[in-house]
């Protein structure tokens, strides 16, 4: 996908508009700005890279931790304090907030520092940068879209075709992992009281080789009767 936007004078993908269009807003408040894109069905905005593909960095803003957030739909810039989580646990930062959204739907913050200066050209940048990052949104979800159905048309042969049980066991796994985009995912059987791992499905060395799971009378009550469960 091509985007041309109003304020560049360059026709180039919206990832690298993005990084393009961060690196100008960034020259204007002389400091970093910081974006996080909104995942809507886990009600959090997870911070990314531009120069790496728009990939996450780790660092996220839980709209649990920022109830102020789920009010906010315009992009006004305001000074507020963000509550920050990340693998070092959560930070309270005082930044300068502008919440990104295109025709009325939400889809993401940007972060920048509490000092910057708000001109008519930032604003200008935050127009251009809402346009970009809504049609690479777009195109993600409509590579995702083709990825889960191919998998999905993948799984549907296994299952029509597929004869002895072990190979149906590890050949779905393999399928499910590539589908929820996971490291590992695991099967195990129930017998009695007691999980036992039958499949692995990975990269690297089993975490949970020649794992047991004992579970209690009560904890049986509350799963459901059949035997076999996937965990990943």
């Amino acid at each position: 996908m091509v985007v041309k936007l109003k304020r560049s004078s360059f026709e180039i993908s919206a990832d690298e508009l993005i990084k393009r269009i961060l690196w100008r807003i960034s020259s204007e408040v002389s400091s970093d700005a910081s974006l996080f894109i909104l995942e809507k069905y886990r009600d959090v905005f997870k911070e990314v890279d531009p120069r790496e593909g728009l990939s996450r960095t780790g660092r996220e803003i839980k709209l649990s931790g920022n109830d102020f957030l789920r009010k906010r739909t315009e992009n006004i810039i305001d000074e507020k304090n963000v509550i920050v989580s990340s693998h070092l646990g959560e930070r309270e930062e005082r930044v300068k907030l502008v919440c990104l959204s295109y025709s009325n739907e939400p889809l993401g913050l940007l972060l920048l520092s509490a000092s910057s200066e708000v001109n008519d050209s930032l604003k200008a940048w935050i127009k251009e940068l809402e346009l970009a990052l809504y049609y690479s949104l777009k195109r993600s979800t409509e590579e995702e879209g083709y990825r889960r159905l191919k998998l999905v048309s993948r799984l549907t042969s296994v299952l029509e075709t597929e004869t002895h049980s072990e190979e149906l066991i590890y050949k779905s796994l393999e399928i499910a992992r590539e589908m929820l985009r996971v490291r590992w995912i695991f099967f195990l059987e129930k017998f009695e009281t007691r999980f036992l791992l039958r499949a692995a499905i990975g990269e690297g060395t089993n975490p949970l080789r020649g794992i047991e799971i004992k579970i209690s009378e009560e904890q049986l009550d509350l799963l459901s009767q059949e035997r076999l469960f996937v965990s990943a």
